[in-house]
């Protein structure tokens, strides 16, 4: 019941002690209560007032008190986005992280690939030029036995190894005469090809890479007379042919040391790097 409702119904309650008594009846006591009554209830009035002041206070300070810790939730649902967001950011960054060191490894495991490549072609010319350096100590009647093919190609990679290009030339041609079926013949032809080549003489060196490709197309040097041949064939200004050569070596042999070599220089010419249809061929295994 409001400050109103409670003034109304004392008032109607003096309204009917008064007129139920007339003039005469009321007394000195009578008159006495009613004002002690009157008194009363203008105290009543006043606390109903202060009571609903302090009701008012109240509510405006739960009014307040509720809009604060809306304000804190509201900020705390902001904060809660940001961190969120941060997370995505940071998940972001962590998956782009591990993408970018995923192809770091492969890069990675590609250089050692051809580092064992490179080092395993080294490990053959050290073998050959040991072999060389063998066949040159003096003999009592021969430097080189000419009935042993290993002597006879030593020899000959010596010369090539020293810049005797054209004695390297004769020689190998000789073991390709005295060991056609010699698993090194591939290797005599394409060191001809390469002494022509260093030599400036690049037709002929051409030549002798394709006599390399026709006679031998199963040895293990069709990688490296392929990409030389792409090389000669830029070298004579044919770039429509050299680039031709470079992507069927590509195609053929992509996990060779010389396929990288090819796909550098592709892209130093600024050409695409298409893929053909022709099935990967793999290399002879060198006996010992």
């Amino acid at each position: 019941m409001n400050r109103v409702s409670v003034t109304f119904v004392v008032l109607v309650v003096l309204w009917m002690l008064v007129s139920t008594s007339s003039p005469s009846a009321v007394g000195k006591g009578e008159k006495e209560a009613i004002e002690k009554l009157t008194s009363e209830v203008l105290i009543l009035q006043r606390q109903v007032r202060d009571l609903q002041e302090s009701m008012d206070r109240s509510n405006g300070q739960l009014i307040a008190l509720v809009g604060q810790i809306s304000d804190k939730v509201a900020l705390a649902a902001h904060s809660i986005q940001d961190l969120q967001t941060k997370m995505q950011e940071t998940q972001a960054r962590v998956s782009t992280g591990l993408g970018t060191m995923d192809s770091r490894l492969l890069a990675q495991d590609a250089n050692f690939r051809t580092v064992n490549e490179r080092l395993a072609q080294a490990l053959d010319q050290l073998t050959a030029l040991n072999q060389a350096l063998a066949a040159q100590r003096p003999q009592p009647a021969m430097t080189v036995d000419l009935t042993d093919p290993v002597q006879v190609f030593g020899a000959a990679y010596g010369d090539y190894l020293r810049g005797n290009y054209q004695l390297a030339i004769e020689q190998f041609r000789q073991f390709l005469v005295r060991f056609p079926q010699s698993e090194q013949a591939d290797d005599a032809q394409y060191w001809i090809g390469e002494s022509f080549f260093n030599q400036g003489l690049h037709d002929q060196a051409l030549a002798e890479f394709d006599v390399l490709l026709t006679t031998y197309p199963q040895g293990d040097k069709v990688p490296a007379a392929r990409l030389k041949k792409g090389y000669t064939l830029l070298t004579l200004n044919q770039a429509e042919n050299g680039i031709k050569e470079l992507r069927q070596l590509l195609s053929e042999f992509p996990d060779s040391a010389e396929a990288i070599a090819a796909k550098q220089r592709l892209e130093q010419l600024g050409v695409p790097i298409t893929e053909s249809s022709k099935p990967t061929r793999g290399r002879r295994t060198r006996k010992t």
